[in-house]
């Protein structure tokens, strides 16, 4: 499993640093690709990952997420999970969000 954090660094960008779960190591998993990210902006928080509709692979930590300057001010949804090389996924974490700057 794949554990986040999000960090706000400059106007319509949030970092995205993730690891194992449990890890002090942010190296990925032995045979996987990266994290599969997943968000969306929404007024209202989503009941689950399958209702954010953007999607990105990020093979290393940190990853850039830029939104748009007409999003600032807006609330994005994040979830993640592991990809592996195969193009199977685990399970995802817990949506988190932020204020887009």
């Amino acid at each position: 499993m794949v554990e986040f954090e999000l960090i706000l660094r400059h106007i319509g960008e949030i970092v995205i640093n993730f690891w194992v779960k449990g890890s002090t190591s942010k190296a990925k998993p032995n045979g996987y690709d990266g994290v599969v990210i997943i968000w969306d902006v929404l007024d209202t928080p989503p009941e689950g990952p399958d209702c954010l509709n953007r999607h990105t692979l990020a093979s290393r930590t940190p990853y850039a997420l830029h939104l748009a300057e007409s999003e600032r001010g807006k609330t994005v949804y994040i979830a993640v999970c592991w990809q592996n090389a195969r193009g199977n996924i685990g399970q995802w974490s817990e949506i988190q969000n932020a204020v887009i700057p």
